[in-house]
């Protein structure tokens, strides 16, 4: 779902593939999907507001893509349980700022197979 822009995001589809998978992993895949730009499915995911958060927005709104990609990685650590829904969506949406809208995709992928 998450590998190109051409594959259209249908809630439906997504709903019957997050009944079959770990709430976690279906919250991922939504925060990863809003991330991207890909739309709007599944149940929101609550905002987390902190200075890692605060960081990786003025290093993407700075267009700083190095920045970027070392928070990105500090966000990530640890297993996929571990990671919240909002970091995912947060660490896609920046990529796509800085123009690594390719490793946006792939970690999304990643996330919703191994989530």
């Amino acid at each position: 779902v998450a590998a190109s822009n051409a594959v259209p995001v249908e809630s439906g589809l997504f709903d019957s593939w997050a009944k079959t998978v770990p709430a976690h992993r279906a919250q991922l895949l939504a925060a990863g999907l809003a991330g991207l730009g890909r739309g709007d499915v599944g149940a929101d995911v609550p905002v987390i507001e902190n200075d890692w958060t605060r960081a990786l927005d003025a290093a993407a709104a700075a267009r700083r893509a190095g920045e970027v990609m070392v928070l990105a990685a500090s966000g990530l650590r640890g297993s996929w349980a571990e990671v919240p829904p909002d970091y995912l969506r947060r660490i896609a949406a920046a990529l796509v700022a800085v123009g690594r809208a390719g490793e946006a995709r792939l970690i999304v992928a990643e996330a919703a197979n191994r989530g």
